[in-house]
Formats: structure tokens, C-alpha cells, sequence
């Protein structure tokens, strides 16, 4: 079987760690089916030439980048048709090479909008994965909430990573219920790598006898890191916070984190390798979701299974 995987979220040569989860599962897919994946950039006008290559090729799985043309603010309601208009040229060169049989595309708006229409074009089913904010949040606009209802209810196969995103689907697009299952995220049962607890702490300055929050992801508005620093005010006596990750909000927080007062409590270690991460499975590791639209099951199954 072949496979064309659309996603907007996947690591390139100048974002190595963007979308490393999603690396994973197609890697982990990849060994099921042949894969090739699309993964758009978005571009703004007048902004300077991109210097992700076209092509790419990562772990062995074959990678396209077309550029998405998107004006903030005006294109908002026309992402996934620019989506579609500025990839399926992409998608028809691939095509005439690699006959996919199926579209796998994670993630409802815009990125489902636009693989609904290509499969509508190469008449193959499509197969969504929900995720969270896709159809928590994007459906609290009118606008967005009538495409998100059209996407899941023309997909031939929807993936949700919690029972509580499951539900929330089947409000949105009754009809679909039929071809709605839950598959949860995380690492392959049974799994585990080998890692030296002290040596991690002694290198990166935490505390061995204090028990560890550990949050991980990008430093946006979104993943909510601040709430977790504002909440260290009154947990510093009794554990350390430790954020993984890398973004724009990066200096708000290191900001945040010296106007409280919390340079020995909340440590903030940038982007590390899914070895130099898995400490916070070991003992005495607590692992925090500030996310709300994600649903509690996927943040519990994402580190723990």
C-alpha cells in the first residue's frame, strides 16, 4: 500500500525538532506501507526567500516542501483553499511517480480541508487525525466551524487521540460517526532507553533529592508554559520546574522566571533529544499538560505509554 501524508507540523533542515512526534508515527507507519509526505511552509508576501530546500529527505522518508502563500489577517478564512492551490502541483508530481492509495493528513483545518480536496481530485480516501485545537477551538468561529464540519464530514476515516475529541467530533459531524475511532499517541509499549539520571541533573542543575514537574513543548501562547512558572510561586519549596522546548516566548519566560524569583526552582533547558527526555519517566518525575483543548488522556498517554 502507498500512502501520501499531509501535514503542516514536520522537522526541516532549519527546525530540526518541529514536529518530531509526527516524524515518529510516520516512521512507525512507514514500516507498514510505503510513505512520502507533504509538509507546505507557509510564506507571507515580501518576506525573504526560504532557504528549506524543495526536497528532503529525513530517516528515509521522502519529504516535499511547497511554499504556501497565505496575507495575515485577509486569508485567515481562505487557508485551506490556498493550502490545496499551493500544493497539488506538488501532489501531481508525486503522483505520476508514486500512485498513492490512500491520503493520511493530521490535523482538520487547513491541512484537511486541502487533503479532502486532492482526494476528491485522485478519487482515493482520506483519513484525518484530530488533535485538539482543530476542532476545540478553530469550531468556536462561525466561519471556521462550517469548514471544520465539512472536512470531517466528507473524510472517509477520523482518527481521534482522546475519547473526549471523539465526542466533541461526533457533535460537530453526526453523521460521521461510523468512521470515528480513538487512537491514543505515545511511544510503543514495552519501550525503553537506557539513561543516567544523576549524570542528567548533575549537567543541567537540578536538584537529586527534589521531586520534578516536567513540561514539554513549543514556547507559544498556546502550550501555556507561563501559568506553569506563575504557579512555582507557591510550589518552590516542594519541587522544581523543568520546560523543554524552544520558541519566540523563550525570553518572556526566562523574564518571568527572574521576576518571581525562580532561577533555582524553574529551569528552562531549550530543545533535547527524546534520550536527554526520558528521565521524565523515572522515579519522582511528574509530567504537566497546559493545553486544555488536548483533553487529559492524550497528555496522560503521550509520556506514559
Amino acid at each position: 500500500m502507498k500512502i501520501l501524508v499531509l501535514t503542516s507540523l514536520f522537522p526541516n533542515s532549519l527546525k530540526r525538532h518541529e514536529g518530531a512526534p509526527v516524524l515518529k508515527e510516520i516512521k512507525e507507519l512507514s514500516k507498514l506501507a510505503s510513505v512520502k509526505v507533504v509538509a507546505p511552509l507557509y510564506r507571507f508576501p515580501f518576506q525573504k526567500g526560504c532557504r528549506v530546500p524543495a526536497f528532503e529527505n529525513w530517516e528515509g522518508i521522502e519529504v516535499s516542501h511547497p511554499r504556501v502563500f497565505v496575507l495575515p489577517f485577509f486569508s485567515r478564512w481562505l487557508n485551506g483553499l490556498l493550502y490545496f492551490a499551493f500544493t497539488w502541483r506538488t501532489v501531481m508530481g508525486i503522483r505520476r511517480q508514486f500512485a498513492f492509495d490512500a491520503i493520511y493528513v493530521r490535523f482538520v483545518y487547513p491541512d484537511g480541508l486541502a487533503g479532502i480536496l486532492l482526494g476528491k481530485l485522485w478519487k482515493v480516501p482520506v483519513a484525518l487525525s484530530v488533535l485538539g485545537s482543530d476542532v476545540r477551538l478553530l469550531s468556536q468561529s462561525r466561519v471556521k466551524r462550517g469548514m471544520v464540519r465539512w472536512v470531517l464530514s466528507r473524510a472517509d476515516r477520523i482518527l481521534c487521540v482522546s475519547e473526549e475529541l471523539k465526542k466533541r467530533v461526533m457533535e460537530l459531524a453526526p453523521g460521521a460517526q461510523p468512521y470515528v475511532s480513538v487512537n491514543y499517541n505515545g511511544a510503543p509499549a514495552g519501550r525503553r532507553i537506557a539513561f543516567n539520571r544523576s549524570d542528567f541533573f548533575r549537567r543541567h542543575r537540578l536538584y537529586l533529592h527534589k521531586p520534578v514537574l516536567l513540561s514539554v513543548g513549543h514556547f507559544i501562547p498556546l502550550k501555556n508554559h507561563l501559568l506553569l512558572i506563575d504557579a512555582m510561586k507557591e510550589l518552590q519549596t516542594e519541587c522544581q520546574l523543568v520546560i523543554i522546548g524552544d520558541g519566540p516566548m523563550q525570553k518572556e519566560y526566562e523574564k518571568r522566571k527572574r521576576k518571581h524569583g525562580l532561577n533555582g526552582s524553574v529551569k528552562i533547558l531549550g530543545p533535547l533529544s527524546e534520550a536527554s527526555c526520558s528521565y521524565g519517566i523515572a522515579q519522582r518525575t511528574s509530567w504537566c499538560t497546559r493545553v486544555s483543548p488536548k483533553a487529559f488522556p492524550t497528555s496522560f498517554w503521550k509520556p506514559w505509554r
